[in-house]
């Protein structure tokens, strides 16, 4: 296993474990504040782990002689679907 794929399973390790403390906080009856806490951390973690395949993907999409065109369609198009669910507030809004 190369040195990416390591740290991408390392990642998703840590997402499920947020994910059992968040199905945990749940069943013990937290409050509202320390489950939107763990969910926020669960989504943030599956986020980047999206994020870096992406990059993984694009790195091999550009790598060769020829640039597969429509491979690199296809990849910008999941690319436009792997962003933040909630986008954050702008400045002075």
């Amino acid at each position: 296993m190369d040195e990416r794929s390591r740290r991408l399973v390392l990642r998703l390790r840590r997402a499920e474990g947020q994910l059992r403390g968040l199905q945990r906080a749940i069943l013990a009856g937290k409050g509202c504040e320390d489950l939107l806490a763990q969910y926020l951390a669960v989504r943030a973690a599956l986020e980047r782990v999206g994020l870096l395949l992406v990059e993984r993907q694009i790195e091999l999409c550009l790598q060769g002689p020829e640039l597969d065109r429509e491979k690199l369609s296809r990849l910008l198009r999941l690319c436009l679907r792997v962003r933040p669910a909630v986008q954050p507030p702008l400045e002075g809004k």
